[in-house]
């Protein structure tokens, strides 16, 4: 097997790697207990499927309206202040991130409790 030569500096010393070099120990990895089939009849995995598609799609669609529709009020807006700022700004600032982390924590809470409902988690559903 071919030896890589790294790039060395005058005063560096020679050095090369054996990629073939078996006293690497291999990667350590978690011992994981193999997965257990789940509880769940097909039917319950298509009914949840078919919501979770639903429930993701509406979350997009809410994305989507948050991040453009708002903004493309936001001139109409600016005749309107709180404390000397114009609204606009402080749904720019404030308002969508907020909305962003609220969807995030949404999609989390409903999906642990579809899961458990559906039988596909043995976890408790968030409250």
């Amino acid at each position: 097997m071919q030896k890589l030569r790294p790039f060395r500096a005058a005063s560096q010393p020679d050095v090369s790697v054996d990629l073939t070099d078996s006293t690497i120990p291999p990667r350590a990895t978690k011992a994981v207990a193999p997965a257990e089939s789940s509880t769940a009849s097909p039917e319950d995995e298509r009914q949840h499927w078919r919501f979770t598609l639903w429930f993701t799609g509406s979350l997009v669609v809410a994305w989507a309206l948050i991040t453009f529709y708002v903004g493309f009020f936001a001139r109409d807006l600016q005749t309107v202040e709180i404390f000397g700022w114009p609204v606009s700004f402080y749904l720019a600032a404030q308002g969508g991130p907020f909305l962003f982390v609220l969807i995030t924590w949404l999609y989390s809470a409903v999906m642990d409790r579809a899961e458990v409902r559906a039988g596909l988690s043995e976890a408790e559903p968030l409250d």
